[in-house]
């Protein structure tokens, strides 16, 4: 009969197949290509591969530590915003116009943007239907020793708020109260 399962991975050395096959009692039969043994699985190994692809997907957009942010950008219906690091825990607004801003403020502002995670993953490719082909909104943030950057564009449609990193060509749906959230941090800003 057909395996329940094959996994193979390679490496510079070449690459290795693991056969899983029949189950038997609280295992699966299973068998190494570099093994000449049979030997049994506990089932919880089994179910670890029976994911759906969504179930792999990263899920939140944004990967920053709030300590190494250097930089903020905002595009928003009401307006273009930049913050910016000047010192240790001192942060600027630089544009539209200069003025000091809060610390723990700017912090809300950070947790929220890195609070926007993904809760779904609809189907399909055109950024229109998502409002994503002209976001209403675009957050940028600059952060490490390296200046990483990571872009994350988000739309409301509805009662749903769909977004997506811009490095990934495909849409998530993200809590209806997330741009809410991040709006109320920018008002206190």
């Amino acid at each position: 009969s057909a395996p329940e399962l094959r996994i193979q991975a390679g490496g510079p050395d070449g690459s290795q197949t693991l056969v899983v096959g029949k189950k038997e009692d609280a295992g699966y039969f299973a068998m190494n290509s570099a093994l000449d043994t049979v030997f049994t699985l506990d089932a919880g190994f089994i179910t670890q591969f029976q994911k759906q692809p969504d179930d792999l997907r990263d899920k939140d957009l944004f990967s920053f530590s709030s300590f190494e942010v250097k930089r903020v950008e905002v595009e928003a219906p009401g307006g273009a915003r930049v913050f910016e690091k000047k010192e240790e825990n001192k942060w600027k607004q630089t544009a539209p116009a200069a003025k000091d801003v809060p610390t723990e403020k700017l912090e809300s502002l950070l947790d929220h943007l890195r609070d926007l995670r993904a809760v779904s993953f609809p189907r399909g490719t055109n950024l229109d239907s998502f409002g994503l082909a002209k976001p209403a909104y675009r957050f940028k943030v600059q952060f490490g020793d390296k200046n990483e950057e990571q872009t994350v564009e988000a739309a409301k449609v509805g009662e749903r708020v769909y977004a997506r990193r811009s490095s990934d060509p495909v849409a998530c749906e993200v809590s209806s109260t997330a741009l809410e959230d991040i709006e109320k941090a920018l008002k206190e800003l």
